[in-house]
């Protein structure tokens, strides 16, 4: 009979462990795998917590305005948005004859300590040709920075309103009660921090303004406090340009939402008389346009966001299509 080379090989073994004598190999179990440990992806970035969380009801009532403003009525009339993001809030009352009573609150770390120190001292301002009269006065809490302004009106304050001591006491309670402010964390999707000076080359500012433009706005000591505050921080960076070509004034700006995508319902419902417009590298972008009158000149923007980020952007006295200059906008965040 023949063998096949297993049986034969398996025979051998046998044999020569009875001639040689093998040690039988200790039995033992398959070791136990380590397990890896498990990839976890990070955290997403904590989101903003906005003084009051963003609801201007819960800072100061209708008739408790008209008592800080000294008034005999205040209504609620707006709020502005974007401040949220920076975990700041600012809720405004039509106290009437074009007069308004505002109030604005931020984180503490938010708030530049120059803007700290410029109203540190509560007081009045007399109207001046460019601006409206203002009250001011401001409170530091641990947690954050509260500023109540009266603005305009026919009647121009010397003193400051009886009611404000009060009023900003009443709001810090009321802050302490519900929560401390806090702003958003930054995400590596959001738009970096912006130098309006290189930034101008890349837009091509220079092609619409002329190759003479400087940098800012007539108009800037018009801007709102909560507006520079949430600029200065980088939360709504912005940049604005103006030129004189063809002897003709003209502007330019870009005001920039990092993170800015869940404020687009808030900020694309202002935008009256809007189209959807198409822009390269754009999820979604809404163009207007205002013909020039007798005293302002012809201006158009274009509201856009990528997604992630959104952008304001404005031209004024400029043939130039605004949906171009949101392309090049939205090139230049890109890189």
């Amino acid at each position: 009979m023949q063998l096949s080379w297993g049986r034969a090989a398996a025979g051998a073994v046998i044999l020569l462990c009875v001639m040689t004598g093998c040690a039988t190999a200790p039995t033992s179990s398959e070791p136990t795998p380590i397990p890896s440990a498990t990839e976890t992806e990070p955290p997403p970035p904590r989101a903003a917590t906005p003084a009051f969380g963003g609801d201007c009801s819960a800072a100061m009532s209708d008739s408790e305005a008209a008592a800080a403003s000294g008034t005999a009525t205040a209504t609620f009339s707006s709020d502005w948005a974007p401040a949220r993001t920076a975990g700041g809030i600012l809720c405004r009352w039509d106290i009437g004859n074009w007069g308004t009573f505002d109030l604005t609150v931020y984180p503490i770390d938010v708030v530049p300590a120059h803007i700290v120190a410029d109203h540190a001292t509560a007081g009045c301002n007399p109207e001046a040709a460019d601006e409206p009269g203002i009250c001011s006065s401001a409170l530091s809490t641990p947690v954050a920075w509260i500023l109540i302004e009266r603005i305009g009106g026919e009647e121009v304050l010397t003193q400051l309103p009886t009611g404000f001591p009060d009023a900003l006491r009443l709001i810090a309670t009321r802050l302490e009660a519900t929560g401390a402010p806090a702003p958003a964390e930054r995400a590596d999707t959001w738009w970096g921090d912006v130098d309006c000076g290189p930034f101008a080359t890349e837009v091509g500012v220079a092609e619409r303004l002329g190759s003479d433009f400087e940098e800012g706005y007539p108009g800037d000591a018009m801007r709102h406090i909560a507006t520079v505050i949430a600029d200065e921080s980088g939360f709504v960076p912005s940049c604005e340009w103006y030129g004189y070509p063809d002897g003709w004034g003209a502007a330019a700006g870009v005001t920039m939402y990092p993170g800015g995508a869940p404020l687009w319902d808030a900020l694309s419902a202002q935008m009256t008389g809007g189209v959807v417009v198409d822009v390269a590298g754009a999820e979604n972008a809404i163009a207007w346009q205002e013909p020039a009158d007798a005293t302002t000149t012809a201006s158009e923007g274009v509201l856009v966001t990528d997604g992630v980020n959104v952008a304001r952007l404005y031209l004024e006295g400029s043939a130039v299509d605004a949906p171009a200059f949101a392309a090049q906008v939205l090139a230049a965040l890109a890189d």
